[in-house]
């Protein structure tokens, strides 16, 4: 018998024979199917090929991996088993990434999935654990879609996994969770965020010292709101006349 190398040399030799072979059912010509199998990619190749067509091919990079998760629907394990059984190495840079990117384009729970199987027991079984930037970027999602109760909840397992000063906090996280939780009416948390944000070092943006104040201004804690308002005037930051005359009328009720 031909090797599959002097079959595809008489294939180019006479084209009429092959014509020939083609017209015949391939499982029924063992020369052309030897020709066909030479000539065919490597077995991984084939195997992802083949499972491609049925949608059950893994994620072997970042892009795979991102157009694999673009299609999957939250709330149905499909997200985590994409992530877990993806063939390469995400690393917490990676995740941060992915929960940024579904953060933005949406749902937000996608994102908050991705967040999840990160914090869960595969992952940490590969070293990969969740740090500060992926606590940040979670945060932020939630806060963006107005999810407070969420992000909260993240804030206060972020304080609470803190391990050796890696979890702090950042400027960032308070510029999402002070203003979303003003718009929520939540301003006993906002005090004592911001109090928590000046534990930590920041003194935080002028929109977020404005929520600060109105919180304040709402609590009646009129000695805190009077400091707010001189850090911001401090900045040369204009503030609301309705925060001053707030903060003026109560000064004059006080006394």
């Amino acid at each position: 018998m031909a090797s599959s190398s002097e079959l595809g040399i008489q294939v180019l030799a006479h084209p009429k024979a092959f014509l020939s072979m083609v017209s015949q059912p391939i499982s029924s010509n063992h020369a052309l199917s030897t020709v066909v199998q030479s000539s065919w990619p490597s077995t991984a190749w084939k195997r992802e090929t083949s499972t491609a067509t049925m949608g059950e091919v893994e994620a072997w990079d970042m892009p795979s991996l991102r157009a694999k998760l673009k299609k999957a629907k939250p709330g149905t394990g499909e997200v985590r088993r994409a992530i877990e059984n993806c063939t390469f190495n995400i690393g917490e840079r990676g995740f941060t990434m992915l929960i940024a990117t579904f953060g933005k384009s949406g749902p937000w729970k996608k994102a908050l999935e991705v967040f999840e199987t990160m914090s869960g027991p595969v992952m940490a079984a590969r070293g990969i654990r969740p740090n500060a930037y992926s606590y940040s970027a979670i945060i932020s999602v939630c806060c963006g879609a107005k999810a407070s109760t969420k992000a909260l909840e993240l804030y206060d397992e972020m304080k609470a996994f803190n391990r050796s000063a890696t979890l702090k906090p950042s400027a960032l996280i308070y510029g999402c969770l002070i203003p979303e939780c003003s718009r929520a009416s939540r301003f006993e948390t906002v005090y004592e965020l911001h109090r928590e944000m000046q534990a930590f070092g920041f003194q935080g943006s002028d929109a977020t010292l404005l929520c600060v104040l109105e919180g304040l201004l709402m609590l009646k804690k009129w000695l805190q709101a009077a400091d707010v308002l001189d850090v911001l005037q401090s900045r040369g930051f204009v503030v609301p006349q309705k925060s001053y005359k707030d903060l003026y009328r109560a000064c004059a009720e006080s006394m």
